[in-house]
């Protein structure tokens, strides 16, 4: 009878277990960088293997299609992405209104929370780039802020509303746990000499201190291709993480203790869009394994990895792309090749140890 107790007892157990591994998911409570540059994810030292979807919040159905890839992306190794509130080369949108006060695109902000959250599930980090630069792809909105007014008043209005938009991006992410603020990925030299912010070094740190400012614990940084100016910006108290696109496949070198994060941009599959959408000959292929292989070994440093020709699908007026797709032939178009070598890095089997030679009798006792 006892026994029977005890089977019964035991079989209960198995079901609940059974039903709390089913409904139960990984979560990012806490994401902070240390005082050695690591990046502590839960308080355990983690590494960003990232892929860049600039424009997965400006359609609703660019969303729905990350995030039901999300788990195949975070199967393959990758366990970050980069978002942008007002999108990327594929597609651009206002987002915030012309003050910068507000988001004048409710739809865009909710889908970056849907975004946040489903990524969150999966124990996944989002990185949210707040700016772009200028209008680009097929029905694109202009994204630059400011009311243009007088001439002379321009400018200064502008850069007011850039400030303010930090402010209200800041307040918006600061309750994420698995967020990191960049004020505008790859801000080129002359991607913004149009615009009334023109993102200099003064100014991202200028903005890092707004978003401080709002949201003292939320991990934020910003930076451009120039390592003087990402120098500037990684002294500064205003960064916590370091944000860069400088060329090259080595992590580049800072006298500061702050994670390193690559986005690693090298260019499109071809020019004029020529090759078809996601087909990545070897010499295209060569560059990401590359850093993969540079990077892999340094404990501080992390890779967005960019891909122009199928995320951002619509510098060559094409649909932007958010699924793995295959393996990156003219046949079989997409990003399964990287996400096979990222794999093949990250998944290393341990050594089996040698068995302990067991005392005993030998031939010669």
């Amino acid at each position: 009878m006892l026994l029977k107790i005890r089977l019964c007892s035991l079989a209960f157990a198995m079901i609940a277990l059974a039903g709390l591994s089913s409904t139960a998911h990984a979560e990012i409570k806490s994401l902070k960088a240390d005082r050695e540059g690591k990046l502590l994810i839960n308080d355990e030292p983690s590494r960003i293997w990232g892929l860049r979807a600039a424009c997965a919040a400006t359609k609703d159905e660019y969303t729905k299609q990350l995030i039901e890839n999300l788990a195949a992306f975070k199967d393959d190794g990758i366990n970050t992405l980069l978002i942008c509130y007002q999108g990327g080369p594929g597609l651009t949108q206002k987002t915030f209104s012309a003050d910068g006060a507000t988001f004048e695109d409710t739809a865009a902000r909710d889908r970056v929370r849907q975004i946040i959250a489903a990524a969150n599930q999966k124990d996944m980090i989002v990185i949210v780039s707040l700016f772009f630069p200028r209008k680009m792809g097929m029905g694109a909105q202009d994204p630059k802020l400011g009311d243009n007014p007088k001439p002379g008043d321009a400018a200064k209005l502008g850069r007011a509303a850039y400030l303010t938009a930090c402010r209200t991006a800041a307040a918006e992410l600061k309750d994420h746990k698995n967020v990191i603020l960049a004020i505008a990925d790859q801000a080129l030299p002359t991607a913004y000499s149009t615009c009334p912010m023109k993102f200099t070094a003064a100014d991202i740190v200028e903005c890092l201190g707004v978003a401080a400012s709002v949201a003292p614990d939320l991990l934020r940084g910003g930076g451009n291709s120039l390592h003087a100016d990402n120098l500037a910006i990684a002294k500064s108290e205003s960064a916590t993480v370091i944000l860069h696109a400088e060329p090259g496949v080595n992590p580049p070198n800072f006298p500061v203790k702050k994670p390193i994060i690559h986005f690693a941009y090298f260019g499109t599959n071809d020019t004029a869009g020529r090759n078809p959408q996601g087909f990545y000959p070897p010499p295209a292929r060569q560059p990401f394994t590359d850093i993969l292989d540079r990077y892999m070994d340094a404990s501080t440093a992390h890779i967005i990895a960019h891909f122009p020709a199928w995320t951002e699908g619509g510098m060559e007026l094409k649909p932007n792309r958010f699924d793995i797709g295959g393996q990156g032939t003219q046949k079989d178009p997409g990003l399964a090749w990287y996400l096979d070598a990222l794999h093949k890095r990250t998944r290393k089997k341990p050594a089996t140890p040698e068995a302990p030679i067991k005392p005993g009798k030998t031939i010669f006792d």
